[in-house]
């Protein structure tokens, strides 16, 4: 259990001139109870522009995992953040698709799309293929994918509709085979074929007509077996009552 020694210690790394040891400092931090000292210090590497990547992204995610009041702030500030191929908007973006919902659903759909950061696209991608397990448009929004031109952002695509069992995307994944190469393209064979033969055959709905004549044959086929019972049950009162009236009548009658 880390005591109030081992705080105090994160607290003071976390000030050191060298960039790694205040990145696991911050880390160390970020696995403690979020207290108004440990924020000030998120806080402050976040805000340092001059800070490293590292140091800043570690200070970002357990002020937005904890949900601080500005947090919708921080989201859209991290956004903006184009250095080092956007690691900071994705650190930001990765947070709000793991926690799932509408805003989860909402930022899936805008940075899956064309013309956004392929980094930000790749990440968003995943996320659709979770989300489209349960929504068919998410599903239609990620095989209509496949064909995208930024290479990064179409094998995401493609190995993410393999992976996730989409039966619906074979065509479309047998159609961009082919145009896969290196030891990419055998891994896609390899899930391609296991998606065949998870295929499972269509659904035939049921013919309501044909439906109905079977419940009015089982109806029936209850009936005939009341029926039976019924005969039984006459027959047996009928037998009694005639050895009843033999047993009462009198000897020579």
């Amino acid at each position: 259990m880390v005591g109030e020694p081992c705080r105090a210690a994160l607290i003071e790394a976390s000030k050191d001139v060298e960039p790694r040891a205040r990145v696991a400092a911050i880390g160390g931090l970020a696995s403690l109870k979020l207290d108004p000292a440990i924020e000030a210090i998120f806080r402050a590497t976040w805000d340092n522009k001059a800070e490293s990547y590292g140091a800043r992204r570690a200070s970002l995610i357990p002020l937005l995992l904890t949900e601080v009041r500005d947090a919708d702030e921080l989201i859209a500030a991290a956004m903006k953040e184009t250095a080092g191929r956007h690691t900071l908007a994705r650190a930001a973006l990765q947070v709000v698709l793991d926690k799932g919902g509408q805003k989860a659903r909402e930022a899936a759909v805008l940075y899956s799309r064309p013309g956004q950061p392929s980094a930000l696209r790749s990440a968003a991608v995943q996320a659709l293929a979770r989300q489209a397990k349960d929504d068919p448009q998410a599903e239609k929004l990620l095989i209509a994918l496949v064909d995208d031109p930024v290479p990064n952002v179409q094998r995401s695509v493609l190995f993410a509709l393999a992976n996730g069992g989409f039966t619906s995307a074979l065509p479309k994944l047998e159609e961009q085979l082919p145009k896969v190469h290196g030891p990419a393209r055998q891994m896609l064979e390899v899930q391609i074929e296991r998606l065949k033969n998870s295929k499972k055959p269509p659904v035939v709905a049921a013919d309501p007509g044909l439906k109905e004549t079977a419940d009015l044959e089982r109806q029936a086929a209850d009936l005939e077996l009341q029926a039976k019972e019924l005969r039984n049950r006459a027959e047996a009162l009928k037998l009694k009552a005639e050895r009843a009236k033999l047993a009462t009548a009198k000897p020579g009658s």
